[in-house]
């Protein structure tokens, strides 16, 4: 029988899925979920904590396999692709060598030409380390720890990370003046208010 999970802080779609045992797409496309995907933009992976998503039953299907042979079976969604920018000044980090652990795990490679790491970890992941200048700069990770965009803590957390503001507690009036700074650099008009272009323009320019 189909359950209701209330996302808590730092869950996102595909972890939820994975610790349910059952592909991200079904609890995402499962008609109970409309109404929280189009509150959402479309974009169930980032939830916000207090939404409330629906979990279809599991497909417990067999397969037939012959006992003589190895068998490898995999479940869809898993690995999960991770991304994060590095910018310096604005500027993309391109071609910086980085690694990148997660659960134990060790990822190593070059930032591509803007600037982009791009790693495989499991769903479940909350914690990394990214190792950078052979280790002279060490950065501690967050994983599903932004909001979506349409709530005031993910228009924040994506001002913060993007450079326009330094903290998640700065007050009001330096959030309106960093969405305005934004909205510049964006072409948009210069409101100050996180409106549904911002919106997507901070989705753009964050990538989720």
């Amino acid at each position: 029988m189909p359950t209701q999970h209330k996302v808590l802080a730092g869950e996102g779609l595909s972890s939820i899925a994975f610790a349910h045992g059952i592909p991200a797409t079904r609890i995402r496309d499962d008609p109970k979920n409309l109404a929280l995907r189009r509150q959402r933009q479309e974009q169930l992976e980032i939830l916000a904590p207090g939404d409330l998503l629906w979990i279809p039953d599991r497909d417990d299907s067999h397969e037939e396999c012959g006992t003589d042979r190895h068998h490898r079976f995999c479940l869809q969604g898993v690995p999960v692709l991770f991304e994060v920018r590095l910018l310096d000044d604005g500027q993309p980090r391109a071609h910086e060598a980085f690694t990148f652990t997660a659960q134990g795990r060790q990822s190593e490679g070059v930032t591509d030409l803007d600037g982009w790491v791009r790693v495989r970890l499991m769903p479940d992941a909350r914690e990394a380390l990214l190792s950078l200048q052979e280790g002279r700069e060490l950065y501690e990770v967050q994983i599903g720890h932004v909001d979506p965009v349409e709530t005031p803590a993910g228009v924040i957390a994506r001002l913060v990370n993007l450079g326009y503001l330094a903290s998640l507690t700065a007050a009001p009036d330096d959030v309106s003046e960093a969405i305005s700074l934004f909205q510049v650099e964006a072409g948009l008009p210069a409101t100050g208010l996180a409106d549904v272009p911002t919106q997507e323009a901070l989705v753009s320019r964050y990538a989720s």
